[in-house]
């Protein structure tokens, strides 16, 4: 049965993680939930049913079949009753694990240690045993909290996350339009003035050119070509100035777009988590 539930814990990297997920089957005794972190046997993670405002501790008992990016893992609630709000079906299914102390080199001893292999151990968390079926001994100490506070930690950590997270995406995105603007203003500065460059290059070198030519015929000639020049080489530089000045203006427009639209989502998305 799939239920909507929040795990939090330690991953096997040793890193924090929180996350939104849901289960494939539930017993009074645990469930079979999907995650995208790794998770190792033994570890003690939480576990939250926001709908039904209840969580409590629990154990990973076992990691199994991968679905694409997720993967399947066993969770212990250990003696916790009434867990999920429903009530399931005597047990048909008896343990097959059996209870022994095992002792490492060192002499010292690991006891309520459970022996049993994979599909066994599966069988054993996910089965719906009474609580008597299992030795008290070999449960992992639990504690179920059902009171608001856990829920108002937990969404004011979700809260927190979210802040930093815009918080840093923003600043990224202001670093990094600043940056190209700056870039891009740089290219087109330096490649409007090579052009102005070469572009006064070859107008003078047009313009000696035509006055060497024509000095001898008319004088009068020669002045009118220049003017033409001089006023080309005006015109143009007026439209590249006019077209820097445009494209400033809207890559400027783009960016305040750009970030108005990150920062809309960003507060959606907050809410809408808020709201969960």
């Amino acid at each position: 049965m799939s239920v909507p539930i929040v795990l939090w814990g330690v991953d096997s990297t040793g890193n924090s993680f929180i996350e939104k997920t849901q289960t494939v089957v539930i017993n009074r005794r645990g469930a079979k939930a999907l995650t995208k972190h790794s998770l190792v046997m033994g570890a003690r993670v939480k576990v939250a049913v926001p709908h039904l405002k209840r969580a409590s501790a629990a154990t990973v008992a076992w990691s199994g079949t991968n679905r694409g990016e997720f993967q399947e893992v066993g969770i212990d609630l250990g003696q916790i009753e009434d867990f999920w709000s429903m009530p399931f079906p005597e047990d048909t299914l008896a343990f097959r694990a059996t209870l022994t102390a095992t002792k490492k080199d060192t002499g010292s001893a690991t006891p309520n240690s459970w022996e049993a292999s994979g599909p066994e151990l599966e069988e054993l968390i996910m089965a719906s045993a009474t609580p008597a079926s299992r030795p008290s001994a070999a449960s992992p100490e639990v504690h179920t909290e059902t009171s608001d506070k856990l829920f108002i930690a937990l969404r004011e950590l979700t809260r927190s996350a979210i802040e930093q997270s815009q918080g840093e995406v923003l600043q990224k995105l202001n670093r990094h339009a600043e940056e190209g603007l700056n870039n891009m203003q740089r290219v087109i500065i330096e490649e409007a003035q090579e052009y102005l460059h070469r572009a006064t290059e070859d107008a003078g070198k047009d313009f000696e050119t035509r006055v060497l030519q024509v000095v001898a015929r008319n004088q009068q000639i020669c002045e009118q070509t220049l003017q033409r020049l001089v006023l080309a080489a005006q015109a143009t530089q007026e439209r590249l100035e006019a077209s820097l000045a445009e494209y400033q203006k809207r890559l400027a427009t783009s960016a305040q777009t750009a970030r108005r639209e990150l920062a809309r989502t960003l507060a959606d998305l907050s809410g809408t988590i808020g709201e969960a």
